[in-house]
């Protein structure tokens, strides 16, 4: 609506509102020629150059209009006063605004608080008053935690308080963390042990560890945090025990290795010498990498090395230990047989006739690879003729060093760095 059509529009909401004041936005919308949404926004522009007749009616208007809007929900005081008791006498305390529920929003729509409306039915209020003085309040702070500690039998957390302050009539625990600080801190006034105590508890965990005896404990084990693991494992370290990066089974099985003093075993040095730098917390990417193997490989070494010494892998170890001079030398006499280097097939056929010879899966567990076996067997340091001479192998022919030495050079290569596999 236009500035000048407001004055229209004044003069027809006052003639409205002269023979109706409770006229709703309906009926003046009817009489604007508008929506009825359109007319709070027309009042209120009206408001701001209306004379002051017209601003007598709309105030009334509004008064009516609010009037009307609370006569709906007028309730009787002496019936909530009756409620509140009767809800009082089943709980057998003054009822609380959290238990009361739709009773506490009609009383404070009869009395405007809940606390007026229980002394309008002469019940206590959940309100402690302390002292302005800073100690007298230290004081009475600190006996109203010790009396809740009475009341539970030991020291309170925060929530536990919580639930008995309003039955001892106690201050809430708000009003005491907010005097000391924090919760840990009025405990510690009042001579009490924070049973939350998450230091304390990481020290009782570290306790208990160092109790059992363990020399490794795995990471994942520990409780807590990343702040809170870093804690225990300061004070494990501290004790000589150390925290590694692994399952926890596996370090399980390391700790008991590492009771029997990482025992030799033959076949299974280089496993054993894995084993040892793994539990000095050595990542086994690193070991790896210095290996020049996998990570996978390296792995599988440290399990058959601690699987043996515990007993798990005994019968299969048994079955395939084999030595390093052993399977060289039965491959020398595979070479001297066939007159050249022998593939995994040949050298089968060669077993299966009864020449003697290890089997070839006892060959591959102690080399990892034919490939690796092979260059043990052919092109491993000091010469060939002086490793025959101190280790009694069969003799190479001259044919088979020819051959070794004339091969593929990239097979020739890959053989010699397999060599220490």
């Amino acid at each position: 609506m236009r500035k000048t059509d407001l004055k229209k529009a004044e003069r027809l909401i006052c003639s409205v509102l002269e023979r109706n004041p409770r006229a709703t936005c309906a009926e003046l919308a009817a009489a604007l020629g508008v929506c009825s949404r359109g007319v709070t926004d027309i009042v209120r522009r009206i408001r701001v150059s209306a004379s002051a007749e017209a601003l007598a009616l709309l105030d009334a208007r509004e008064k009516e209009i609010r009037s009307r809007w609370w006569a709906k929900r007028a309730r009787d005081p002496e019936k909530v006063v009756a409620e509140i008791r009767a809800f009082a006498e089943e709980l057998g305390r003054p009822p609380k605004m959290c238990d009361a529920g739709a009773l506490a929003c009609r009383a404070i729509r009869a009395f405007g608080s809940w606390n007026a409306a229980l002394r309008a039915a002469g019940l206590s209020l959940f309100r402690v008053s302390l002292p302005g003085d800073p100690t007298s309040r230290r004081e009475a702070l600190v006996a109203a935690v010790r009396k809740a500690a009475e009341a539970i039998g030991r020291a309170p957390t925060c929530r536990e308080y919580n639930r008995v302050c309003g039955g001892l009539s106690l201050p809430k625990a708000q009003a005491i963390q907010q005097f000391f600080g924090s919760w840990g801190k009025s405990l510690e006034e009042a001579g009490l042990t924070n049973p939350r105590d998450k230091r304390r508890e990481l020290l009782q965990e570290a306790e208990r560890i160092l109790l059992s005896g363990a020399l490794f404990v795995s990471a994942s084990g520990l409780p807590g945090s990343h702040s809170e693991k870093t804690f225990v494992k300061r004070v494990l370290k501290e004790k000589d025990v150390r925290v590694l990066l692994m399952r926890k089974q596996s370090v399980e099985k390391l700790d008991a290795v590492a009771r029997l003093n990482f025992p030799e075993l033959p076949g299974l040095e280089r496993a054993r010498e894995f084993t040892l730098r793994a539990a000095a917390g050595e990542a086994l990417v690193e070991i790896a990498a210095s290996a020049g193997l996998s990570s996978e490989r390296v792995r599988q070494l440290l399990q058959e090395y601690v699987g043996c010494v515990l007993g798990e892998g005994l019968s299969q170890r048994k079955r395939s230990e084999t030595s390093r001079e052993e399977a060289v030398a039965s491959l020398r006499t595979a070479a001297n047989l066939l007159a050249g280097i022998p593939t995994i097939k040949e050298y089968e056929e060669l077993r299966r006739a009864g020449n003697g010879l290890v089997p070839f899966h006892k060959i591959w567990r102690t080399f990892g690879s034919w490939r690796a076996a092979l260059g043990a067997a052919f092109l491993g340091q000091p010469p060939l003729a002086e490793l025959n001479k101190d280790l009694n192998f069969p003799d190479i022919p001259a044919s088979i060093a020819r051959e070794v030495e004339s091969s593929n050079p990239t097979f020739n290569k890959t053989l010699q760095n397999m060599t220490n596999v």
